[in-house]
């Protein structure tokens, strides 16, 4: 044999042992084995994921940053600051959310002597600036804005504040803008409450199939309810089995399904005996619960076990789709929001597993106080200095628990909602290391 053909040969047998090791290590992108990350280190890589529109409401301590020097059109001084007016452009009125979300804003700013412009963008990003524009050119004292495209409409914001005119984010949280802050639900804490306790109506080893539906995928309200959810049967599967996990351990792992839910409309964890079998976007309809429900049954009507409803009229459009192939005893439906006592019912009779808070009437009532306060110079916190998202409390609404979170107030179509807490910078920090940012929220009897 010549040497250049022993020279191949003998660089054929390490390529050889090179692959047979590498087989047999695990070493293929398919065979290796994620490697299990301790507390901090999952922590650590949560956080460099942040800020995400599927974790609004989760927050880092260590990287909130002062909002001082930001430019956010403040001190806020209306040209009458007992006779504020407000431009408010919504998403849509195309659910009973959204129109209580409207009706509640008019009867607050009216009883404030307030004028209230507020128009409808019909999930268009380009009629929501033209709002914006209309605003700045009518002279408006103040702007609320309830996202389109939380990101999108950044530059919109900044137009309006470089004309002197302070921005208010409202439903979903708004990222890269100099919004003075964002006035919603801790969407995170809703959904990982909800989640917990879906987890809890299964075995710690069955296999949970489940079907989404999901308002709009890229809306951090949105997602960030899905992907709190995931978070929270991770959580509480962990400790079914008596595995030690955190909270960030249990996100990190559900924020990787989550990304396999944007790319690909499904996900899979051996680890946690957890597959999305389909998914797709209803728009917060019950109509679009239906439509994105029964393609999902009709493929894997053996298999689901699982439904989740980002929003409860979506969850009962999925209940429907269920009912009509005769599954109503084997799929159970869960929702972290929205909380209508009408969607309540639902929780009761057994249709709904669990719902979450999220009470259009409070929330617009409490941004209109918000604005009252600042105008008149009764805040009692930085206005300046406020961050991205503030929050009301979190909190899960099941059979139960319904009897403590119900209103017989006749005037409120929702549950009982905590007074909102507006929190500085600093003070949400400090809540976050003293764990009391994520506490639910119980009312006082």
């Amino acid at each position: 044999m010549s040497k250049r053909k022993m020279r191949i040969l003998a660089i054929l047998m390490v390529i050889g042992l090179m692959v047979t090791c590498l087989a047999g290590c695990g070493g293929s992108e398919e065979g290796t084995a994620e490697k299990e990350l301790s507390a901090d280190e999952a922590k650590t890589e949560l956080y460099g994921m942040l800020p995400d529109t599927c974790l609004s409401g989760f927050l880092d301590p260590t990287s909130l940053e002062d909002r001082s020097n930001i430019d956010k059109a403040l001190p806020f001084k209306p040209k009458d600051p007992k006779h504020v007016v407000i431009g408010w452009t919504e998403q849509t009125q195309g659910d009973p959310w959204f129109v209580s979300v409207k009706e509640s804003a008019e009867k607050w700013a009216k009883k404030y002597g307030y004028t209230l412009y507020f128009d409808v963008a019909d999930f268009e990003l380009s009629k929501q600036s033209a709002h914006i524009d209309s605003y700045i050119s009518r002279g408006v004292d103040v702007i609320v804005i309830d996202p389109v495209d939380v990101t999108g409409i950044a530059a919109d914001i900044e137009r309006a504040v470089k004309a002197g005119i302070p921005c208010i984010g409202f439903g979903s949280e708004i990222f890269g803008a100099p919004v003075v802050t964002t006035i919603n639900a801790n969407i995170f804490s809703v959904g990982y409450s909800a989640g917990k306790y879906t987890a809890s109506q299964f075995d710690k080893e069955e296999q949970i199939n489940m079907g989404i539906v999901v308002g709009i995928m890229g809306n951090s309200t949105a997602e960030t309810r899905v992907n709190g959810m995931l978070s929270g049967m991770i959580y509480e599967r962990a400790q079914q089995r008596g595995v030690e996990y955190t909270m960030e351990q249990a996100t990190l792992d559900a924020t990787k399904l989550f990304n396999d839910l944007r790319k690909k409309g499904t996900f899979e964890s051996e680890k946690w005996n957890m597959a999305c079998l389909g998914s797709g976007e209803g728009n917060w309809t019950f109509e679009g619960g239906i439509d994105v429900a029964e393609p999902i049954i009709a493929a894997n009507q053996d298999k689901l076990n699982l439904f989740i409803g980002e929003n409860d009229f979506q969850g009962l459009g999925a209940a429907q789709a269920l009912k009509n192939y005769g599954l109503t005893d084997k799929v159970l439906v869960a929702c972290p929001g929205n909380g209508m006592k009408t969607e309540l019912e639902k929780v009761k009779d057994g249709t709904l597993l669990c719902d979450g808070p999220h009470n259009g009437q409070a929330f617009a009532m409490e941004t209109i106080n918000f604005i009252k306060e600042l105008a008149e110079g009764t805040n009692k916190w930085d206005a300046n200095n406020l961050p991205m998202l503030t929050a009301f409390k979190a909190f899960n609404i099941n059979r139960d628990t319904m009897d403590t979170y119900w209103d017989d107030d006749k005037e409120n179509l929702y549950h009982k909602t905590a007074p909102l807490e507006v929190l500085t910078v600093p003070e949400v920090i400090k809540a976050i290391e003293d764990g009391t940012y994520y506490e639910e929220w119980v009312p006082s009897k």
